[in-house]
């Protein structure tokens, strides 16, 4: 899950950012056995907001104090959501106690 506007906001900042330095972007994915071979997203949360708040890109493009902000929300959220028993586990674990 990604807020749409954070990552059009990232895509447009890194395509900005990529012509003033004329970054090469490498060849064209034309196959999907070429995209399976790319980095993948950050599948642990924890992990992904560090990378976030660590990121120099994120600054520059966001500030500092955005990038702050956006992961000290992002990681009450995962902290709340990590304190919740959900409707699955309470099914789950009820019946077998």
């Amino acid at each position: 899950d990604a807020n749409p506007y954070l990552v059009l906001a990232a895509i447009l900042a890194g395509a900005i950012d990529g012509l003033r330095h004329e970054s090469d972007p490498g060849q064209p994915i034309a196959t999907l056995e070429d995209g399976d071979a790319l980095p993948g997203i950050e599948s642990d949360w924890g992990k992904a907001i560090a990378t976030f708040e660590s990121s120099s890109k994120v600054a520059e493009w966001f500030g500092r104090a955005f990038q702050s902000t956006y992961a000290e929300s992002a990681r009450a959220e995962l902290h709340q959501l990590a304190n919740t028993v959900t409707d699955a586990e309470i099914r789950a674990y009820l019946n077998s106690v």
